[in-house]
């Protein structure tokens, strides 16, 4: 049998193979450990052998999408390599979904291992179906593995992020298998067998399933599933008591969890037997990083990663220091550049004519203007300057890329191999890669580039906001910068508050024109912001505020806390999917007219102080 490779080449033609190797090399080994039940690689293997037949009896077709929506737990695991085995197409989303319905239609699926029994498809197994797979009197003997319709694995294994209103993902076995051995060849990460990492980020999203789980294959560790809490038990309890009763080594987590972490009972003693904590998904707040690895001596390790890569870009296990900040380097194997409007690489070399110190052609135009800038003491805020390098679209390629968008792969990397993400980051003196944010979630002001996860960074430093969202809104003097807030318990930030700190942070067309205090922000299951529902909790809570004000003196509205119910303490999850409520709207006076403002900044001494030495009169 074929064993899998940490490298690029050589790769196992189908990603359930991971586990069928893991199987003959690690048989007796514990793979997962689930309420209170260890569960041996022999074992699982069986189960999805078992899986595999069932799925075969069915009629479905070899290419069939099959949407997997299961609570995350052993058979979810099992399912995810039966249908892979199959030959089938897995479409992983999150249980009890009400949409399930649409997505089905999304993908054509005509399959479903599912809860619901209503779905539009040909075939359903329900969950009592998948957990009869682990009976083993009625194992079959070992099934062979649906041969992939193309060679060198690049049939699709799975469509992601089909739960979403973007277009599903195609992620083909090559890929996947790819990401994998880029995982583990991070020098950082150091797997070994008697590695026990804890699942925490759910296995039906790609950071659960091929950054948590799948390289654990490789070296035959075991997968810690947490139970969900008991009645009078948090989230984070369990967590920490799950992570001490089974000695918990490796912990991939998301900036939520190290969030709640800081502030919980016991988490030196909990995390005693911890060596490796990782977090991705969206940026790690610094404070956070500094609170963890005071409390534990332990660093958090960050890293970055999309769907149209499998899994992760870049990480800080490729590093020999975690930097809060950075998200370190790529993995083996996937090639990055940061380009800019023109589509150049901002990092390359200019072309060099001659004498050595003399550049020609774009980029020596482009050097020669940031020079003169530079003898002027200007700098341009829509190309912020980092440690090192210019903001710009951050590219990537290489074998752990998708097949492009579905149904027609359309959309994916260009003739030359490059994939340009939906990402602006920078690249530092070191090389680390620094992200700043969404492309499409950039502001303009006045002929300005606004980055809203700068001004939340700022914003979450306040001592009465515990989290922050900004996005652009358009005003009657363009488009503006709103904050939608939630205040730390028992606080109350007013208008003054807020600009006073900011004041002295932030120049002024960064500043938010209007703030909206709400009990939680909504996120997705692995806990990044959705803005898109923040953006409609605006416009909700933008209405609310007409009728307040239409009630009221201007100048008491603001102030009005509408409270319908005292706030909600906490961070909305996968297990706490509440809408949020919009607490009250608090509107501090408008700047001056922003078609006042110059076209350029006088720069600062440092990236992160710029703020401090920016007055108004600097801008006008």
């Amino acid at each position: 049998m074929t064993s899998t490779t940490t490298g690029n080449s050589g790769l196992l033609g189908n990603v359930a193979d991971l586990l069928r190797t893991a199987a003959t090399d690690f048989a007796d080994r514990t793979a997962l450990i689930s309420s209170g039940v260890a569960r041996s690689w022999a074992e699982l293997d069986h189960a999805v052998d078992v899986g595999t037949a069932a799925l075969r009896g069915t009629g479905l077709d070899p290419g069939d999408r099959v949407v997997v929506s299961l609570q995350t737990g052993p058979d979810l695991i099992a399912a995810m390599f039966a249908v892979a085995r199959a030959g089938l197409v897995a479409v992983p989303i999150g249980p009890s979904r009400d949409d399930l319905g649409d997505i089905v239609r999304r993908v054509t699926a005509r399959g479903a291992l599912a809860g619901q029994s209503d779905i539009p498809v040909d075939v359903v197994l329900a969950p009592a179906q998948v957990a009869a797979w682990w009976d083993s009197s009625s194992a079959p003997d070992a099934v062979s593995t649906t041969a992939d319709p193309t060679a060198g694995g690049e049939g699709v294994a799975l469509l992601a992020r089909a739960a979403t209103g973007e277009r599903p993902v195609m992620i083909s076995h090559r890929a996947l298998l790819a990401a994998v051995a880029a995982i583990v060849a991070a020098p950082g990460l150091r797997l070994r067998a008697d590695d026990r990492a804890i699942l925490v980020l759910p296995t039906y999203h790609l950071a659960g399933w091929v950054t948590a789980f799948l390289p654990l294959c490789v070296v035959g560790a075991a997968a810690v599933i947490p139970e969900p809490p008991a009645a009078g038990t948090s989230w984070v309890e369990t967590v920490l008591g799950t992570i001490r009763s089974q000695r918990v080594t490796v912990v991939p987590g998301a900036p939520s969890l190290y969030r709640r972490l800081r502030t919980a009972p016991g988490i030196e003693r909990a995390l005693a037997s911890v060596r490796l904590l990782t977090s991705g998904a969206a940026p790690l707040d610094p404070g956070d990083f500094s609170a963890i690895r005071a409390v534990t001596g332990l660093s958090v390790w960050e890293g970055y990663g999309i769907a149209e890569s499998s899994s992760v870009v870049s990480t800080g296990l490729m590093t020999t220091a975690a930097r809060p900040g950075s998200v370190g380097l790529p993995v083996p194997g996937l090639k990055l550049r940061i380009v800019g409007d023109d589509g150049d690489d901002l990092n390359a070399e200019p072309i060099q004519v001659g004498a050595p110190d003399t550049a020609v052609g774009p980029a020596a135009d482009k050097a020669a203007d940031k020079a003169a800038d530079k003898k002027l003491g200007f700098d341009d805020p829509a190309a912020e300057v980092g440690a090192g390098g210019e903001v710009g679209r951050i590219q990537i390629g290489g074998r752990m890329l998708f097949s492009g968008y579905w149904p027609d792969g359309s959309g994916g990397a260009d003739e030359q191999g490059w994939f340009a993400t939906g990402d602006l980051g920078y690249l530092d003196d070191l090389g680390e890669l620094h992200l700043v944010d969404r492309a499409d979630e950039t502001v303009r002001v006045a002929g300005f580039t606004v980055y809203p996860r700068e001004i939340e960074d700022v914003l979450t430093r306040h001592p009465y906001v515990r989290d922050a969202a900004v996005i652009g809104a358009p005003g009657r003097a363009g488009d503006g910068v709103v904050a939608v807030l939630v205040p730390l318990w028992g606080t109350h930030p007013t208008p003054s508050d807020l600009d006073d700190f900011l004041s002295a942070r932030l120049p002024v067309f960064k500043r938010p024109q209007r703030y909206q205090l709400v009990d939680r922000l909504p996120r997705n299951e692995i806990g990044l912001i959705d803005r898109q529902a923040v953006r409609a909790m605006y416009r909700a809570g933008d209405a609310l505020t007409a009728d307040i004000t239409d009630e009221a003196p201007p100048e008491i509205a603001a102030e009005v806390l509408a409270f319908t119910a005292p706030p909600i303490r906490g961070e909305v999850t996968a297990q706490d999917p509440v809408p949020a409520k919009v607490i009250a709207d608090v509107t501090p006076e408008p700047a001056a007219p922003l078609d006042q403002l110059g076209s350029r900044l006088p720069k600062s001494v440092e990236r992160d102080r710029r703020g401090d030495e920016d007055t108004d009169d600097d801008l006008f």
